[in-house]
């Protein structure tokens, strides 16, 4: 298991979680979080989850990371009907840009260990999820490999 984000990929995460958190008119609960990992950029530091526990965060990342999944070919398919985005963004950029948060997010629950039961709970059925794909993908190494962290993380 890892323990070390790569800024660049949290800072990521975490301003879409910002972004859709602001946009529901809900109060962002992660400010500290936030400044810790602008801080951290400065320098090019990684974000340690063991100083930093993102279990609450991450409950929330995995709702955005959800609702870009349940949307993603909605919002596939607005982007093309668009004739052109203002400020220069190129369609294919905001395309990319959501896809390295889903990355990023499934990153954090195939790789990282959380402490809170919630996040356990919801990291365990991702990773059952998974496990089944990979079996289904007749990827049989990393199907058993994520069968057997499963048995020895409950």
């Amino acid at each position: 298991m890892k323990n070390k984000i790569n800024i660049d990929d949290f800072i990521i995460i975490i301003r879409w979680v910002k972004t859709f958190i602001e946009y529901e008119g809900k109060h962002f609960e992660y400010q500290n979080l936030y400044d810790q990992a602008e801080t951290y950029k400065l320098k090019n530091t990684p974000f340690d989850t063991q100083i930093h526990h993102i279990d609450e965060f991450m409950i929330d990342a995995l709702k955005v990371y959800l609702k870009m999944k349940e949307t993603q070919s909605d919002f596939e398919e607005l982007l093309g009907d668009i004739p052109f985005i203002p400020f220069g963004v190129k369609k294919e950029s905001l395309i990319d840009h959501v896809k390295k948060y889903q990355t990023i997010c499934e990153d954090l629950m195939l790789n990282y260990k959380y402490e809170d039961p919630e996040i356990r709970a919801i990291q365990i059925g991702f990773l059952t999820e998974k496990m089944n794909e990979f079996a289904l993908n007749e990827d049989y190494e990393k199907a058993a490999e994520l069968r057997d962290y499963i048995k020895t993380y409950i």
